[in-house]
């Protein structure tokens, strides 16, 4: 078994998030939808049963991406933790499976990557032993080059692979999600009726691949967009 395993959930504050995210023109929306975003991970993240630690509680994010990164790492190893699964915000798939799938595979390779669809990283896992700040701040973080660099760096070790999952970076990606994951079609569902500030509104537009095409989300009544709320959804399938 592992000595000992912490999840990193590394975003921005709220405000400039919402600036670098295309989600709308509307600071307050977008504000509201990067919240949303937040609490998903975070309950994602607390279920584990795993500690959790904030990159907005450690580090004061002025810098480089890069920079901010690994000074939210380095400050989680300080804390004496050996292994580390590093997540960001905009996963909406990232499930508590993948999750254990990361601290299982802590046990047999020193590093876990999780990659998106556009050559980035939706997850990282490592040991300790491996981290060097130096390897960390010559990646070209935000980029679709991530992934395969992190792979070059570190190609002498042993490296596990979780499944290839989306990522969500502004209105765009939204409109054209697609996954057979009920619980993240609801999310993406709900930040649109936020975005378009009809709460309540019924929405039924062609995201889902075929086999969900009968699903239908209803009485979609927005909570209080704050960061400790948890969004809720209630669903009817028509599928017959």
């Amino acid at each position: 078994m592992l000595t000992s395993v912490a999840i990193l959930i590394f975003s921005q504050p709220v405000v400039p998030d919402s600036v670098g995210k295309g989600f709308s023109c509307n600071q307050r929306s977008t504000k509201n939808v990067i919240r949303q975003l937040n609490n998903h991970v975070r309950q994602t993240a607390s279920a584990t049963g795993l500690p959790v630690f904030y990159s907005e509680q450690l580090i004061t994010h002025t810098g480089s991406f890069g920079q901010q990164l690994t000074a939210a790492m380095n400050a989680v190893f300080q804390q004496g933790v050996d292994h580390l699964i590093t997540i960001g915000n905009d996963c909406l798939e990232l499930s508590v499976s993948h999750l254990k799938q990361a601290v299982s595979q802590l046990q047999k390779h020193p590093l876990v990557l999780g990659p998106d669809r556009r050559g980035g990283l939706y997850l990282i896992g490592l040991s300790r032993q491996i981290f060097q700040d130096a390897q960390w701040l010559e990646i070209p973080w935000q980029t679709n080059r991530v992934c395969g660099m992190v792979n070059r760096i570190f190609s002498s070790f042993s490296i596990s692979w979780l499944p290839a999952l989306a990522d969500i970076n502004g209105i765009a990606d939204l409109y054209k999600y697609q996954s057979t994951d009920v619980r993240a079609l609801c999310l993406v569902t709900y930040l649109l009726t936020l975005l378009s500030g009809q709460s309540g509104l019924l929405i039924t537009r062609p995201i889902y691949r075929r086999s969900w095409t009968g699903l239908r989300i209803r009485s979609l009544r927005a909570p209080p967009a704050t960061p400790s709320s948890p969004f809720h959804f209630h669903y009817q399938s028509t599928a017959q």
